[in-house]
């Protein structure tokens, strides 16, 4: 089992906050709970689940149902993560590419 703790600090690190990291592993390991539920798993404050559940799906890392009470289900990691993961792996891309021109017009220089 994969501790959530962990998880919720390596989510923090790519910049979601405390909040919305403690929801979104809660949400992936209870899969559709009601809000005031995901509040209890995942220890975020009651007063601050609904703007949380906004910012998650805000940033389409979960579904919030219209429905009463209300429903919200987590986005797959796979679906949710991956426009991140290439967007980054783009960047370095064009790092390396950077740093070989820059290498480049240093060796043209001397």
């Amino acid at each position: 089992m994969v501790n959530e703790q962990v998880l919720t600090v390596s989510l923090e690190e790519f910049g979601l906050s405390k909040y919305e990291s403690q929801a979104y592993v809660a949400l992936i390991s209870k899969g559709t709970i009601s809000a005031s539920e995901l509040a209890y798993y995942s220890e975020v404050p009651r007063t601050k689940i609904y703007p949380t559940l906004l910012k998650l799906e805000n940033k389409k890392l979960a579904i919030i149902s219209k429905s009463k009470p209300i429903m919200c289900t987590a986005i797959s990691p796979e679906d949710a993560f991956d426009g991140v993961i290439h967007e980054q792996i783009n960047k370095i891309n064009a790092m390396n590419t950077l740093v070989s021109n820059l290498k480049k017009a240093s060796e043209e220089s001397r």
